[in-house]
């Protein structure tokens, strides 16, 4: 067998938990979504394929979480499950398929012209796989060609199949830009190119502290009697998540509570992320029914907002202050009383709405 990674599962090397977190941190650093997908059927083998791969395959026990194999490395071999489950991943950093016993992984890079992976496979648990290496399945072609053809028939129809998917996702992303397009130009009028590089946080897409800063006061200036109200949100137990699943399992929550927030406030709102784990909302005009059903809806969203990152299920919740802008206020002392409500909360269990004095609880 050639040397690569067939070689080294046989040796029993086993990939940490973050290495595997590596493999998607530099496309999750783009922002993108990466909430389940849907995927492909990808049927089980032939009964005469599946004897024949066990007939010429090397059988290994292979732990929970081992990386078979990355995108872009030279192909050496390909896997059947045995036992257990393959996830694999492609560029988007979502896991588009799991293969179960009889399913074969990593034979389309034997094929192709640069031999290369077009997608990253990690055992989803303990797994016992068939292991063929390119001169055994080069060999294979020339001993059992009909059979091969059948296995090779399924890959071909995955792969059509894998199309229309993609071509599916690309809307949805399409939908997303133009989503984000749509936020942008609401400031367009106030900030020039520079100025919403300069306003905007890099991380999530919302606006940032120094946004909220210069914006306030006009958001102040034009509430009249329309009424506003300014609402700041704290993450609970959000460290844990960065301590135990490292930094980009964290980065990746942040940026789904940024789409969460962003999601519930309307138009005229003035979402933000104000630091670390921290963000704030101006919501105008707004009368105190309508920005007391904001903050709830914003604590239950965040709170039932299901993250996955490479198989693990990642939650937060999350503590919300709230309070209506008076006229005697000015920036300091509407958003100080907005962060007592939030302590007061925090005091009373987290997971709350701390609502101009009142615990709100749905």
């Amino acid at each position: 067998m050639e040397p690569g990674i067939a070689q080294e599962v046989a040796q029993g090397v086993v990939f940490s938990e973050q290495d595997v977190f590596n493999i998607r941190a530099p496309v999750e650093s783009r922002g993108m979504s990466t909430g389940p997908n849907p995927t492909v059927p990808h049927p089980a083998l032939p009964a005469q394929v599946m004897d024949m791969l066990t007939e010429y395959g090397v059988t290994r026990d292979i732990e929970a979480r081992t990386v078979l194999f990355r995108q872009g490395e030279v192909a050496d071999s390909m896997f059947m499950v045995v036992h257990g489950e393959v996830e694999v991943y492609f560029e988007e950093g979502k896991a588009a398929k799991t293969l179960g016993p009889g399913m074969i992984v990593g034979e389309i890079a034997l094929l192709t012209a640069t031999g290369r992976r077009t997608a990253t496979a990690v055992t989803a648990g303990p797994c016992r796989l068939k292991i063929v290496d390119r001169a055994t399945f080069e060999d294979l072609i020339r001993r059992e060609p009909t059979l091969m053809c059948r296995a090779l028939q399924q890959a071909c129809s995955y792969l059509v199949d894998s199309e229309q998917l993609l071509i599916s996702d690309l809307r949805e992303r399409n939908s997303q830009l133009e989503t984000t397009l749509d936020y942008l130009r609401r400031t367009r009028e106030e900030l020039d190119t520079i100025g919403v590089m300069a306003q905007t946080d890099e991380l999530t897409g919302l606006y940032n502290r120094r946004c909220l800063s210069d914006q306030l006061p006009k958001y102040i200036a034009r509430a009249g009697g329309d009424g506003l109200a300014v609402l700041v949100i704290d993450l609970d137990k959000f460290k844990p998540i960065n301590d135990t699943y490292g930094h980009a399992a964290g980065d990746l929550v942040l940026r789904q509570v940024a789409e969460v927030i962003r999601e519930t406030v309307r138009s005229t709102d003035l979402p933000c992320r104000t630091g670390g784990d921290e963000f704030a909302a101006v919501l105008a005009p707004a009368t105190e029914a309508v920005a007391r059903t904001v903050a709830l809806r914003l604590r239950k969203a965040i709170a039932e907002r299901e993250i996955h990152s490479l198989g693990v299920l990642l939650k937060v919740g999350a503590t919300v202050g709230g309070t209506m802008w008076r006229e005697e206020d000015d920036v300091a002392s509407i958003v100080a009383r907005a962060d007592e409500y939030l302590y007061a909360a925090k005091v009373a269990g987290r997971n709350r709405v701390g609502w101009q004095g009142d615990i709100l609880e749905d």
